[in-house]
């Protein structure tokens, strides 16, 4: 296996060597070549949230390009960048998403598998040349533009994330690699990348799952997931019912992967990311009798005014015998 994902419990160690380390609002205790301390608290019924450690067997080197920390290996670049905030979103992102770019092809890594965007106050109106528009539609609209910069095939997109948070920074964490993975897409929804315009003058970008690793060791990166069938928003105001439409949409997206010879060898390993205007009971409820390797429980804005409740998820794979 060339890398893994691990939610790691305060006091465990690592095993392989370490690319890098996610941790939430309080920063990690490991000494990895990247680590990014996301302004995402934890939700606090559920305690402190593990560290997010990304791990491989191969020799791994670090450095500093156009403003990220690295780690790379032969196969693999992980990387992190933490930016002040700035008012117009969409000169950041395209700016952002411009140097990733430009970063992946000068270290021949050009294949984005999984990348977090977290954005703050990410449903906020902002005035931009006398036209206000939410946050995270100026982020698309950047993000759009460097994609269309680089010719970036849409359907050759990442599995990806974004989520609003109360912090200062626009933070951005991402793998790439030399060999491209195999983007899924989920038949209950219309592809991000087709949205219609009523979400914005640009659509978001991205796969809603990535088949990623090695044949012997696939992983399968499923990117925030949301109750939404085609492209509407569905169960409003009913937190236990947009909970299960996601996970709904979560299995969907892990039958995916079985016309192409895999199943999952290991439960899902899960980030819910819960509003913090919400009660997560409901979301605890729904999740109780699901198999998981690991729950982390963030409190976070997610990307639509009417969702409550976001969820991803990392799924060890398997061929079928």
């Amino acid at each position: 296996m060339s890398f893994a994902i691990h939610m790691l419990p305060p006091g465990f160690s690592p095993t392989g060597n370490l690319l890098g380390t996610a941790s939430f609002n309080t920063p990690s205790p490991l000494a990895a070549p990247v680590s990014i301390t996301l302004d995402l608290p934890p939700v606090a019924t559920f305690g402190p949230a593990p560290v997010e450690t990304w791990a491989t067997d191969l020799p791994v080197s670090s450095s500093r390009a156009q403003g990220f920390s690295l780690a790379h290996t032969t196969e693999h670049l992980f990387g992190a960048i933490s930016l002040t905030d700035e008012n117009d979103l969409t000169a950041c992102a395209e700016n952002l998403y411009t140097r990733l770019f430009s970063l992946l092809e000068t270290t021949g890594h050009p294949h984005l598998l999984r990348i977090y965007n977290y954005i703050p106050r990410i449903l906020a109106p902002e005035n931009k040349a006398r036209e206000t528009e939410e946050r995270y539609r100026q982020f698309n609209t950047g993000r759009h533009a460097a994609f269309a910069r680089f010719a970036h095939a849409h359907h050759a997109a990442p599995a990806a994330s974004a989520l609003g948070t109360q912090g200062e920074h626009v933070q951005l964490y991402f793998l790439a690699a030399k060999t491209p993975g195999l983007p899924l897409e989920n038949p209950r929804q219309v592809s991000a990348y087709h949205y219609p315009d009523q979400y914005g003058k640009c659509p978001p970008i991205f796969a809603r799952a990535n088949l990623v690793g090695t044949p012997d060791a696939p992983l399968l990166l499923i990117s925030g997931t949301a109750s939404i069938v085609n492209h509407a928003s569905q169960h409003e105001h009913d937190l236990q019912a947009q909970t299960l439409e996601t996970l709904t949409n979560i299995d969907a997206l892990i039958s995916a992967c079985r016309p192409h010879g895999y199943r999952p060898a290991e439960a899902p390993a899960y980030k819910i990311y819960c509003r913090p205007d919400i009660d997560p009971t409901a979301v605890q409820a729904a999740l109780a009798n699901r198999p998981a390797t690991s729950k982390t429980w963030l409190t976070a804005e997610v990307c639509r005014k009417e969702l409550l409740v976001e969820m991803e998820a990392v799924i060890p794979l398997k061929p079928y015998a």
